[in-house]
């Protein structure tokens, strides 16, 4: 099978049930289509899969997440936003000197 035909069948399917296809799967959807439709999350599963309506009910997404709601695509995008923020440097902390430095200093 072609990768533009399932592609084009999830993203049908996808209508029906008002999800989305997650564009980050691409892979997976590929992969899908090179093995005569095998899912990548469950082998004996074919993509797309019955068991899409039970998984998006539960967890957001089908159990591969190449169909997902609106609402966790977007929590999906807020988690890597905020991971991909750089995260803030304190300032080093000093060590504290020796005897024989406090001895050097204090004797200027």
């Amino acid at each position: 099978m072609r990768v533009e035909e399932l592609r084009a069948e999830l993203e049908v399917k996808a209508k029906e049930l008002g999800l989305l296809v997650n564009e980050r799967m691409v892979a997976l959807i590929a992969e899908a289509a090179e093995n005569d439709r095998q899912c990548h999350c469950d082998h004996e599963r074919r993509c797309p899969c019955e068991h899409i309506s039970a998984d998006v009910a539960r967890w957001g997404a089908c159990l591969c997440r190449v169909l997902a709601t609106p609402a966790y695509m977007e929590a999906r995008t807020k988690r890597d936003a905020t991971a991909k923020k750089p995260k803030k440097k304190g300032k080093p902390k000093r060590r504290e000197l020796t005897k024989a430095e406090k001895k050097l200093i204090g004797s200027r």
